[in-house]
C-alpha cells in the first residue's frame, strides 16, 4: 500500500461515521453544509498527500493484518474474547443504536448524547441487515480495520520496532512490582501468583480521581471508542507537522482536530497543545475558515445539548489531604513524565538527536505531567483520555532514540539508563497480553452480550454507582436543548436509514 492510498483510507475511516451521524441525527439544513464542507476539506487534504513513499510489500502487510486482528480478537472486541467491564456502557449503547430509531430518543424525552462515531457503521448495518445478533460481527470488522490502518501507519514511520515499542508501551510503573516483591514476606512461589492475579500499582492507580495514564493495550480492552481514532488521529496529525519543512496548513491540521472532536472530545483537548506549540509554523488562510467553522457546527450544537454534570473539578490538591496521598501524587509524576523528561533532555544535550523534534516530545511530557494536576469527572476522564496523544508522541520519541543509540558503541550512562527504563516499561504491558490469553484478563469482566441489553435504555447504567452520582446523565442530552428543538430531524421523519430494519423501536421504550 502505497502512502498515498494508506491516507485516503485513513481519512476514509475516521470520516465516514461523520457523514452517518450528521444525516442520521440532524435536519438536511445542518448536514448538507457539513457534509459539503467535509468533502470539500477532504479535497484539500487528499490533493497534498505526497506519494513518493515506497509501497509496503504484500508480505508485510498480511502480518500486519494479521496482528491487528490478534490485538483486536484478544482485547475483546466483538465479545469472542472476555470484555472489560466498561463494555457494559459500549454494549447497551450499540443496542440503544440498533434497536431505537435514530435520533434516539428516550420516553423522558431526553436523547442519547455522547460521541457515537466509533459505533455508528456498525449499527448502521446493523440496522440494515442482521440486527442485535449480527452487530457484533461489524463491530469487530470496523474495530480490525481501524487498528490494520493504524499498524500499517506505525510500520511505515518506525518499521516493526516502532510498532513493536508501541504494543508494549507503557511507563516504568512495574518498578512497583519489583518492589512489592522484595518486601513480600511470602514465599517466591506465592509472590509471583499474587503479581499476576493482582495489578500492585493499584494503590496508585486509584488514588482519589483514579489517576492513571493506561498502556496502549490497557485502552484498546476497556475504550476503543477513545483509543482506536485517538491513535490513527494523532498519528496523522505526528506526520503533517514532523514530514515538511515548510509551513503547515492550518486547514489540516484544525480540520483533523475538529474530526476528533466527533470521535472523542477528550483526545482532542489532548492534541490542542501540540497545535498551540507549532502555531508559529503553521499557515492560515482567512477562507478556510468558513468551511472548518460548518465542519464543527453540528459538533458544537449536538454537545451544548448534553443534560448538565456536576462532575468533580478542580487542582488534584482539593482532593487529596494525607502526606501518603501526597507521596502517591509525586511517586506517578516521578513515574509517568518526570523521569521520561529528565532523559530525554540529558540525550538531547549529549547526542543532539531528536533535533527540531525535540520540543514536540517535550510538550508531550509537559501535557503528562500538568493532566496530573487536574482532575475532571468521577474516573478523572480528562487525563485518562487526553493522554493518549501524548503517550503516542512519547512513544514516537523514545523509539527515535533508540533508532539513534544502538548506532553508538559508547555509551552514556543517561543512555543506558534509557534502555533500562523502556525495559521497565514493557514489564507491565506484556502481563496484559499474556493475561488476554487467560480466562480472566481484566479484574471486572463484562457479563452481557448486545442482546442481553433488551429492551433496556441508557438509563439502565444507573444501576451503578448508586448513591454516588447519577452516572447515565453522562450520556443523555437535554429535551428542552437547541439541539432538539431546531436542529435534530423531525421525529416522524422516513429517514432512509431505517426504513429496511424491521428491528428498529421508535420513541417508546423502557426507562
Amino acid at each position: 500500500m502505497s502512502q498515498y492510498r494508506l491516507q485516503i483510507c485513513i481519512l476514509g475511516y475516521l470520516t465516514l461515521p461523520l457523514f452517518i451521524f450528521w444525516w442520521g441525527w440532524f435536519g438536511w439544513w445542518i448536514a448538507l453544509p457539513a457534509t459539503v464542507a467535509l468533502v470539500w476539506w477532504l479535497w484539500v487534504v487528499g490533493s497534498g498527500v505526497s506519494t513518493f513513499y515506497h509501497s509496503l510489500p504484500a508480505s508485510h502487510g498480511a502480518v500486519l493484518v494479521l496482528l491487528a486482528f490478534g490485538w483486536a480478537y484478544l482485547a475483546g472486541v466483538g465479545g469472542f474474547r472476555p470484555q472489560h467491564f466498561d463494555y457494559f456502557k459500549h454494549n447497551l449503547v450499540l443496542n440503544n443504536l440498533v434497536r431505537l430509531a435514530w435520533p434516539v430518543r428516550y420516553s423522558d424525552g431526553t436523547y442519547l448524547c455522547y460521541y457515537n462515531a466509533y459505533y455508528l457503521l456498525p449499527a448502521l448495518l446493523a440496522k440494515w441487515a442482521g440486527g442485535l445478533e449480527a452487530v457484533h460481527w461489524y463491530m469487530f470488522g470496523w474495530a480490525w480495520l481501524g487498528l490494520a490502518l493504524l499498524f500499517v501507519q506505525l510500520h511505515r514511520l518506525g518499521s516493526w520496532g516502532l510498532l513493536a515499542l508501541f504494543m508494549f508501551f507503557n511507563s516504568p510503573e512495574s518498578i512497583l512490582l519489583v518492589y512489592q516483591a522484595i518486601k513480600s514476606p511470602q514465599t517466591l512461589v506465592y509472590t509471583l501468583s499474587d503479581l499476576w492475579t493482582n495489578d500492585h500499582t493499584i494503590e496508585l492507580i486509584f488514588m482519589p480521581g483514579g489517576l492513571t495514564y493506561p498502556s496502549h493495550a490497557e485502552s484498546l480492552g476497556a475504550v476503543p471508542q477513545h483509543a482506536i481514532a485517538g491513535w490513527l488521529i494523532s498519528l496523522f496529525f505526528l506526520d503533517q507537522v514532523t514530514a515538511r519543512k515548510d509551513k503547515i496548513q492550518a486547514v489540516k491540521v484544525v480540520g483533523i482536530g475538529i474530526i476528533c472532536a466527533y470521535w472523542s472530545p477528550f483526545v482532542a483537548v489532548g492534541l490542542l497543545p501540540f497545535f498551540l506549540y507549532k502555531i508559529p509554523n503553521i499557515h492560515y488562510q482567512t477562507w478556510h475558515g468558513m468551511g472548518l467553522l460548518l465542519m464543527a457546527l453540528p459538533a458544537v450544537v449536538y454537545y451544548a445539548g448534553h443534560v448538565p454534570l456536576h462532575d468533580p473539578h478542580g487542582w488534584i490538591s482539593q482532593f487529596i489531604s494525607t502526606p501518603h496521598q501526597y507521596l502517591l501524587l509525586a511517586t506517578f509524576l516521578m513515574l509517568e513524565s518526570v523521569v521520561w523528561g529528565v532523559l530525554i533532555w540529558l540525550l538531547e544535550k549529549k547526542y543532539r538527536l531528536l533535533k527540531t523534534d525535540f520540543g514536540l516530545v517535550m510538550c508531550a511530557v509537559g501535557l503528562l505531567f500538568v493532566l496530573s494536576l487536574y482532575k475532571y469527572g468521577h474516573f478523572n476522564d480528562l487525563a485518562r483520555r487526553a493522554s493518549l496523544p501524548a503517550t503516542l508522541v512519547l512513544c514516537w520519541g523514545v523509539f527515535r532514540l533508540l533508532q539513534f543509540l544502538f548506532q553508538f558503541k559508547n555509551w552514556t550512562i543517561p543512555a543506558k539508563i534509557v534502555v533500562f527504563v523502556v525495559g521497565l516499561s514493557v514489564l507491565l504491558p506484556i502481563k496484559h497480553h499474556l493475561k488476554w490469553l487467560s480466562p480472566r484478563p481484566y479484574m471486572a469482566i463484562m457479563n452481557k452480550s448486545i442482546v442481553d441489553f433488551t429492551p433496556h435504555t441508557i438509563h439502565y447504567l444507573g444501576q451503578y454507582h448508586k448513591g454516588e452520582f447519577d452516572v447515565s446523565a453522562q450520556y443523555l442530552g437535554d429535551k428542552k436543548s437547541w439541539y432538539w428543538q431546531y436542529a435534530a430531524p423531525p421525529i416522524n421523519t422516513k429517514n432512509i436509514i431505517f426504513k429496511k430494519n424491521k428491528h428498529v423501536t421508535h420513541l417508546k421504550t423502557e426507562h
